[in-house]
């Protein structure tokens, strides 16, 4: 294990893991992904499934700038940090389903 955090490899114990993965199922205080908009709850279902701005601005019929404004509502109003964290939070709430692809 030393040996690989020499090489720049991260290491999460198993307790640490489920911690976050607790952590992040968790409900965050005063908002919750249903006070999204009808627009925001899109984009972050193409969020979820791994889509790039460029794909959903495909999808969605609307400009790169306003995806990344989108993007940006739904990080606030879920209060986190990424992409990623807004993808996790969403499938761990069920908003939406985190097994299915959406690359078509």
């Amino acid at each position: 294990m030393v040996r690989r955090i020499a090489d720049g490899e991260t290491f999460i114990t198993p307790a640490l893991a489920a911690d976050l993965i607790f952590e992040f199922s968790r409900p965050r205080q005063g908002t919750t992904a249903y006070e999204l908009t009808a627009r925001e709850n899109a984009v972050l279902e193409h969020i979820a499934h791994g889509l790039t701005n460029r794909e959903i601005v495909d999808r969605l019929h609307i400009s790169e700038k306003t995806v990344k404004h989108y993007v940006t509502l739904v990080l606030q109003k879920l209060r986190v940090r990424s992409r990623t964290e807004a993808a996790l939070l969403a499938v761990a709430r069920g908003t939406v389903a985190g097994n299915r692809s959406g690359k078509r």
